[in-house]
């Protein structure tokens, strides 16, 4: 395909547009003919990479890339079925490269090999490693991967994966081969100790937070109102690690509805614990200025100086994580029968039951249902007809109201166990 385009420019001449209908036109090309004869060449270059790439018009036939060159292109294309240029690998049985894996407690390495590994009891994967200085380490083996666990993150080691190491097939690996061993750091976390949401007014210290490598958090609570609770799921929340992408979900958490209560810092002392675990108790009660009905969305994050620094990028997201806590000293036990709900309330210090206690049944569409009280066994009763609800008029949560302002809730849609 060829295209004049001396004689396109000539066209688009304003002194040419003599048609009296287009007079304002014909001023408007005037007074910015530069702009559009750059137009025009930037629509030409643009069409003629179409023709290259792909098709002008509906219809035409593609163009071959192997063509290229007789439209000036420097190169001819390589060919669909041409061979790629990829990782020289040697024959046989031998080392391709290290992986490190480092998103835990205790670090893996995992070797890479050209075949497959052996998978026969009697192949003992340690008689082919040494480490320096040396340390007790577990093997695992899985397709071609050899990784080592158990291993600490430092000190660097000296690791060789010694002659005649088996692959699946019976070939071996000919010759020493010896590198180093390091991990580095490990990655910047933030997170909460437990997988639990209820933490007892009494007899608790507070809500225990771990970090590794962070010196320096910044905590916020937000109070999430028990009116709007049945439009919630309260949950152990989520853990992001530095860099990751999970930073929205972060921020968004109880946006919409929770109110903030509390916001400040904390200094951690690392000290000696480089790469280790530290748990920090955050006294949540202490932080509270008044206890009101409803849950708490208790976010931390990793202001430690230079976070969000530390990777590839320097502008990643800081290592953070959420959690709702229900702050409490009422435990809600659920019995469903032929006769209804059957709900008991008891303190988490004593243990006892709780009489006079509050208790409302709410629907998915936050409709009160049903209001009760607990007689002197701490046990209330919803009849079976609150039960049988679609949709949004399904009953969700039951929520209690205690003394002194203490407020719980038991979500229905948990599984229950099938006595």
């Amino acid at each position: 395909m060829a295209f004049n385009l001396k004689s396109l420019l000539e066209r688009l001449d304003p002194r040419k547009l003599n048609v009296p209908a287009l007079g304002q036109v014909r001023t408007f090309v005037e007074a910015n003919r530069s702009a559009v004869l750059s137009g025009a060449i930037a629509l030409m270059v643009g069409l003629w990479g179409g023709a290259v790439l792909g098709r002008v018009s509906v219809g035409a036939p593609a163009l071959d890339f192997a063509q290229l060159g007789s439209i000036g292109a420097a190169e001819r294309a390589r060919s669909a079925s041409a061979p790629r240029a990829g990782v020289a690998l040697a024959d046989g049985m031998a080392f391709v490269r290290l992986r490190t894996e480092m998103d835990r407690a205790e670090p893996r390495a995992c070797l890479e090999f050209t075949r497959p590994l052996s998978t026969e009891a009697s192949v003992n994967y340690a008689d082919y490693l040494s480490l320096d200085p040396a340390a007790p380490f577990q093997t695992d083996v899985s397709g071609n991967l050899l990784c080592l666990g158990g291993l600490p993150f430092e000190p660097d080691r000296q690791l060789t994966i010694r002659q005649g190491l088996p692959s699946a097939d019976g070939q071996r690996t000919e010759a020493d081969e010896s590198f180093t061993l390091t991990f580095g750091d490990r990655p910047a976390y933030v997170g909460f100790a437990g997988g639990g949401v209820i933490l007892p007014r009494s007899e608790a210290d507070g809500v225990a937070i771990e970090t590794v490598n962070v010196s320096r958090i910044e905590i916020e609570v937000l109070r999430v109102p028990d009116r709007i609770l049945s439009q919630q799921t309260i949950d152990v929340g989520e853990v992001n690690e530095e860099g990751g992408w999970g930073y929205w979900s972060f921020n968004s958490a109880a946006e919409d509805v929770g109110v903030s209560v509390y916001r400040g810092q904390i200094d951690i002392n690392v000290g000696d614990r480089r790469n280790s675990a530290v748990t920090t108790v955050f006294a949540l009660g202490a932080a509270l200025r008044e206890l009101r009905p409803g849950a708490y969305v208790v976010k931390v994050r990793d202001v430690t100086p230079g976070a969000g620094q530390r990777g590839e990028s320097d502008s990643d997201s800081a290592a953070s994580a959420y959690r709702w806590i229900m702050y409490t000293d009422m435990a809600l036990q659920s019995f469903t029968g032929a006769t209804g709900l059957d709900v008991v309330a008891r303190s988490l210090r004593t243990a006892r039951p709780l009489g006079n206690v509050t208790l409302t049944l709410i629907a998915e569409n936050n409709d009160e249902l049903a209001r009760v009280r607990t007689d002197a066994q701490g046990r209330a009763r919803f009849s079976e007809a609150l039960l049988n609800g679609d949709g949004p008029a399904r009953a969700r949560y039951v929520m209690a109201y205690g003394a002194e302002g203490d407020f719980t809730a038991l979500d229905l849609r948990r599984p229950g166990l099938d006595l």
